[in-house]
């Protein structure tokens, strides 16, 4: 005849089991929603990626807060792919922000062929004011890095965007800074720049 088991005995095993299926079902719960984590953050990403190339923008202060010298004149100009914060005064860009992916790194529109002035930008200098001076017109957001679209690549020729820089610079050590960035835009999948 077999033994029965004792009613504290039987609690013990109820327990047991009980602690078993929901360590189980916490489990699970865990890893469905690292799994459902995983799936929406990728498709936040890719919508955000499908965004950007058809609106080709993002919200500066969503990436950083910039602190200007005191009475710096500013001008932020929203263009396809890039911010600019211009100076008026110095006729140059404060700094420019933009994000590139590298998806966009290895876009084929072709490069501009020259240099425009942005009308409706108080200060924004001619392309003719760098004929002759010594110093070539350096692009603050590289034309390289907006190959992705046609709009893209012709707002980063206007004259907001460049500073004078001189020609050592500009195709030497600067060029090198720009292909490393589209380099560790590449591995790194995407970046936030600022010049």
């Amino acid at each position: 005849m077999a033994k029965r088991k004792t009613s504290r005995q039987t609690r013990k095993s109820r327990r047991k089991t009980n602690w078993s299926l929901g360590k189980i079902f916490s489990i699970g719960l865990i890893t469905l929603a690292i799994v459902l984590g995983i799936y929406y953050t990728a498709q936040y990403y890719e919508a955000q990626s499908a965004n950007k190339a058809q609106t080709a923008s993002i919200d500066v202060q969503k990436y950083f807060d910039v602190t200007l010298p005191v009475n710096r004149q500013e001008q932020l100009i929203e263009y396809t792919g890039f911010f600019v914060s211009f100076n008026k005064q110095y006729h140059i860009p404060n700094y420019t922000v933009y994000e590139l992916t590298a998806k966009e790194v290895e876009g084929n529109e072709s490069r501009a062929k020259s240099f425009d002035r942005d009308e409706k930008v108080e200060g924004c200098p001619y392309p003719s004011d760098y004929t002759r001076s010594g110093y070539d017109r350096g692009h603050m957001t590289p034309a390289a890095d907006m190959k992705w679209d046609y709009d893209a690549m012709h707002h980063s020729f206007l004259m907001t965007n460049i500073c004078p820089q001189v020609h050592s610079l500009n195709s030497g050590g600067w060029k090198r800074l720009e292909e490393k960035i589209r380099d560790w835009a590449v591995r790194d999948s995407a970046l936030v720049v600022v010049t």
